[in-house]
């Protein structure tokens, strides 16, 4: 019978830098692994204590009084005076919705419940309810946007199923487009109605 060969143990070198043994060096990756996933500092915020340090803030959402306008800025109404305009009157402060700025919807919205003042005559209320079947004709009319550029749109009525809501459409769209920095949402706007000589009915887009 011939017996059986014993299995040679194989003995592993311990690594060695410039000639010198380091025992445990075995184990080093797995160390190194632990220490990398350990935190060096403590965590964003706190102390070492675990108190909040840094605590973060939460965006607060814009409150504003929509009670007490805002008087007109001198520059818009300078503007107006070289346009002839009079018979100033503040039509409605809101605050701008993401069906204001939908370009797919194409228009400001005046809810009639929300008008301050009355801006229009009996000959424009008589245009505003015209229709040509289902058609709502509306009238044009000259806006300043919030640069004091000349836009011209058209202000139609629209009948709705509780109020009755005015909106300036036409070219709302190009006013959005030259005033994305100024206009956005949430923000709080006023809009300004004036006759120039003509008696033709103008307004200014205000931010305030």
């Amino acid at each position: 019978m011939i017996p059986r060969k014993k299995r040679s143990v194989i003995k592993r070198k311990k690594p060695e830098f410039d000639g010198v043994s380091v025992p445990g060096f075995e184990n080093f990756h797995i160390r190194e692994l632990n220490k990398s996933r350990k935190r060096c500092f403590p965590s964003e915020g706190k102390d070492k204590q675990g108190a909040i340090t840094n605590p973060v803030k939460k965006k607060q959402k814009k409150v504003f009084d929509l009670e007490t306008p805002s008087d007109l800025p001198v520059e818009v109404r300078n503007k107006i005076q070289e346009l002839g305009g009079s018979e100033l009157k503040l039509v409605i402060q809101k605050i701008l919705f993401s069906s204001d700025l939908n370009p797919n919807n194409g228009r400001f919205s005046i809810p009639e419940n929300q008008i301050r003042e009355d801006f229009l005559t009996e000959g424009e209320r008589v245009i505003l309810d015209k229709r040509q079947g289902e058609k709502v004709c509306g009238m044009e009319v000259l806006v300043l946007d919030p640069r004091l550029e000349e836009f011209n749109l058209k202000l139609k009525k629209w009948n709705m199923d509780k109020i009755d809501v005015f909106n300036l459409t036409h070219k709302w769209n190009e006013i959005l487009n030259e005033n994305k920095d100024r206009l956005c949402l949430h923000d709080l706007v006023q809009l300004w109605s004036f006759r120039r000589s003509s008696n033709q009915l103008c307004f200014a887009l205000v931010k305030v």
